[in-house]
């Protein structure tokens, strides 16, 4: 028995365990929920087993998830619908559990955080191919596919699934996306920190943007461009700017990254825009609902389905919400209810659907969580610019930029895939700022 327990702390102790966990976490969010939920739990228990053990953590605690989760639970005291609002606090448990992972995994992620961004590519490459496949044979068969294999998500009717976006297999289509705006990102990082040696990531990184955009997550589309404009802009500043500069001149330099922003910016969306059929669809869609909403037209069209039309309605509604009720909100519990009742003044029929986070987190539990939330934004772009390594440090810096775009379009933590993959990412900031390795430490 002694042995048997004296060979069970060894693997306990054995850091590749840490390692394996958290790598098929991030495998999961790409390929199933459940496999990312138990991954999850599973480090969790590992954290604390080391936090007894040791009687300390080995990182500092990200905190500032944990204050969001804090404004929410206090919301429960002037919430009616208790049921509700415990229901909700639990699927934010993410905001206590990450934080603990992220000081635990202190060291794993200092040393081992582009091994781990790995796992997050392999799995959103999978995911991806799978999805561009499924693209590729007759909508029927797919649809007969998805029916008879549970493993897979339920297929959703519409009469023209590049218009409303591709059906995806593992994950729903949005909390794809958001994933691959950080794999995008990441092998972007992983990629120039040794550009001839991993020259394979370059087809990787065309699969995944591709991936992108056919799957018409719009929010996640501009938020990934505007975190490759903030990583082209720091890659260029290290690496190119004092070159340049020394060759031909400051403004020279300057002017040739307003070119390159021009052309990444405005040039390359105004091509897919013309010559891929699944963007221009989309983008098409966008101006005809504006269009529809703005002339009183929608109810000729099944307009439930517009989901610009949707997101014009969350912010009129969820601002009326948190200016009747701006300190406390309508408490975690009685939001949706309170929402609903907003939306039923317009006789539309819509269902309550949150596309801001700071403005749900202000209507739900009041103007401390509105703030809690842009504090962790906030925060996240401080510590991704903090990091020491330059390679790490556009990279976390990118996804932090583009988290600024996105959280003003859908509301990024409030499901939980979503917020495990930005807090867990937030957390990657976290605990490298200012204690990663140095550039002359680490090759990336």
């Amino acid at each position: 028995m002694k042995r048997i327990i004296a060979y069970a702390q060894a693997i306990l102790q054995d850091a590749r365990l840490a390692e394996g966990l958290y790598g098929l976490w991030l495998l999961g969010l790409s390929l199933s929920k459940g496999l990312a939920s138990t991954a999850m739990v599973l480090l969790l228990l590992l954290t604390g087993y080391h936090w007894l053990r040791e009687r300390r953590l080995p990182g500092r605690l990200p905190w500032l998830p944990v204050v969001l989760w804090l404004c929410y639970a206090l919301s429960l005291l002037w919430t009616s619908d208790l049921r509700s609002g415990w229901r909700t606090l639990w699927i934010q448990n993410v905001m206590l559990f990450i934080p603990v992972i992220t000081a635990g995994c202190t060291p794993l992620l200092r040393s081992r955080l582009e091994a781990l961004t790995g796992w997050l590519l392999a799995g959103a490459l999978l995911s991806a191919l799978a999805t561009l496949a499924l693209y590729a044979m007759p909508e029927e068969q797919v649809r007969q596919l998805a029916e008879s294999w549970s493993a897979l998500k339920r297929y959703h009717n519409t009469h023209d699934r590049t218009q409303f976006g591709l059906y995806t297999p593992f994950a729903h289509r949005l909390q794809f996306a958001n994933v691959l705006l950080v794999s995008v990102l990441g092998a972007l990082w992983l990629w120039s920190a040794a550009p001839r040696r991993r020259w394979w990531l370059l087809p990787a990184i065309l699969v995944l943007a591709l991936t992108q955009l056919l799957l018409g997550g719009r929010g996640a589309q501009l938020a990934m461009l505007a975190g490759g404009a903030v990583w082209l802009t720091l890659q260029y500043l290290r690496v190119l700017h004092p070159r340049i500069s020394r060759r031909a001149g400051k403004a020279a330099s300057w002017m040739l990254l307003a070119a390159l922003l021009l052309l990444g910016g405005l040039a390359a969306p105004w091509l897919a825009y013309r010559h891929v059929p699944a963007v221009t669809k989309r983008y098409d869609q966008l101006r005809f609902e504006v269009q529809l909403y703005a002339n009183g037209r929608m109810q000729e069209f099944n307009y439930r389905e517009f989901t610009v039309v949707r997101r014009i309605l969350f912010y009129r509604n969820a601002w009326t919400l948190a200016a009747d009720k701006p300190l406390g909100g309508a408490g975690i519990g009685d939001y949706e209810a309170d929402m609903q009742s907003i939306y039923a003044r317009d006789g539309l029929g819509f269902p309550v659907n949150s596309h801001n986070q700071i403005l749900y987190a202000w209507a739900a539990a009041g103007l401390p969580a509105g703030l809690a939330t842009a504090a962790i934004l906030l925060a996240g772009l401080l510590a991704g610019l903090r990091n020491p390594d330059p390679g790490r440090r556009a990279f976390l810096t990118a996804i932090a930029a583009a988290l600024w775009v996105l959280v003003w379009i859908d509301a990024i933590y409030k499901a939980q895939p979503d917020a495990m993959l930005f807090i867990m990412v937030f957390g990657w900031a976290a605990a490298t700022a200012g204690g990663g390795l140095t550039s002359a430490q680490s090759k990336h």
